[in-house]
């Protein structure tokens, strides 16, 4: 009997950097800006100064925010 304890990639938790390259982001501070804004994807705070991001959650906030033509 086998077990799967392996996250699936799509919860995959990346930092301020890593997330504004997967979205595409200039500059990795337009995160911060945003945290302090309300208006970003969400995040999880671990302690007083580490920020992680779901993969999965920016797929789904990217998704929300997709304008059609």
């Amino acid at each position: 009997m086998s077990t799967h304890n392996a996250a699936p990639e799509a919860d995959t938790q990346l930092d301020q950097i890593q997330a504004a390259v997967f979205l595409g982001l200039k500059n990795p501070r337009t995160m911060a800006a945003w945290r302090l804004r309300r208006c970003g994807p969400p995040y999880r705070r671990i302690g007083a100064r580490l920020v992680r991001y779901a993969k999965s959650d920016l797929i789904a906030w990217a998704n929300r925010h997709t304008v059609s033509a």
